[in-house]
């Protein structure tokens, strides 16, 4: 069985060789093989465009994630300067607080009758007699 497959194989080898672009069977595969080239370029096209297709999509997600993150960024900032504003409110009434402890206490370390008088905003202060 082998030799009868390798004498076929041979004489298909043989027949391949005297290939004639003139016979019917060269022009049946020259056809052939040119509507399979046309499909290849068409797959080609087709798989290139697929792959455009694609990118021009992801590139639209990517951008409209980008456009995301930028109102997170401002919403944040505000955010963030909102804070600051309050801390700022917090800190004065704080100083303010502090003050009135300290007049407090200057207050009642006095003995009676002393009048407390503040020399300043902030500075210390001076007990009148």
């Amino acid at each position: 069985r082998t030799s009868e497959e390798k004498v076929r194989r041979l004489e298909e080898d043989l027949h391949a060789v005297s290939f004639d672009q003139e016979s019917k069977v060269g022009k049946k595969l020259i056809a052939k093989l040119r509507r399979l080239k046309d499909e290849n370029e068409e797959f080609g096209e087709k798989l290139s465009q697929g792959r455009v297709q694609k990118l021009e999509l992801e590139l639209i997600l990517q951008r409209e994630y980008a456009e995301e993150l930028r109102k997170s960024l401002h919403e944040s900032n505000e955010f963030v300067m909102q804070l600051d504003e309050e801390v700022d409110t917090m800190q004065r009434s704080i100083l303010s607080l502090q003050r009135q402890l300290q007049e407090a206490k200057e207050r009642t370390k006095s003995p009676p009758g002393d009048v407390v008088v503040p020399v300043g905003e902030t500075g210390p202060m001076q007990r009148k007699f």
